[in-house]
């Protein structure tokens, strides 16, 4: 729990980019689960589908295109603002970290290996950046579909959508346990990491 609450401790000096990702991945997400509303009303206006030619056009048409390029242009911004979030905490962890390491006593450096001083400097570190960067937009995005998808089907149909819903709890279990072994090869694999450099 130690080193979960010093990286919390690290991701809330950048609380305004951490701010600014989330609202991003919220507004973009809550566009794009928007956008099969608007296409249902497209499909269910008669006149649109009786007279549709090449040329035809409707308000709704024109807010589906706006609503799709919003939410492109602002999951493109999330992602820029995400990867530049996850550099500036990368060097605040290495500088933390050479800090660190450079007032330990020369026999603590001499007893660990260069391979592990190396390992937690780049590989570790870059562990950490992909999670920011890619993980946290990835598992933001999935969190607000969820929501949004279980509000739009309960909406559509109660009765379904809590069919569907119920599902959900075996889906985490199974996520759970599948990140479960996934901690368990990375460890194995940085351990190896180690023992190569």
């Amino acid at each position: 729990m130690g080193k979960m609450s010093a990286f919390i401790n690290i991701i809330k000096r950048y609380i305004g980019l951490a701010s600014t990702v989330i609202v991003l991945g919220i507004v973009s997400n809550g566009l794009a689960l928007y956008v099969p509303t608007l296409s249902a009303h497209i499909i269910d206006d008669v006149n649109i589908i009786k007279q549709f030619t090449f040329f035809a056009w409707s308000k709704t048409l024109t807010l589906v295109t706006i609503f799709a390029v919003v939410s492109f242009i602002l999951a493109i911004i999330q992602i820029q603002v995400s990867t530049f979030f996850s550099e500036k905490v990368a060097l605040d962890l290495r500088h933390r970290l050479i800090d660190k390491i450079s007032r330990q006593s020369f026999t603590y450096i001499s007893n660990s290996t260069p391979g592990r001083l190396m390992t937690v400097l780049t590989s570790d570190i870059d562990a950490v950046k992909n999670v920011i960067s890619q993980g946290l937009v990835t598992l933001l995005g999935a969190i607000i579909t969820l929501i949004g998808s279980a509000v739009l089907l309960i909406m559509i149909n109660a009765r379904l959508g809590l069919y569907t819903i119920s599902v959900i709890p075996l889906l985490v279990l199974t996520i759970g346990l599948i990140f479960g072994t996934l901690t368990k090869l990375f460890r194995q694999g940085q351990e190896n990491l180690e023992k190569i450099n």
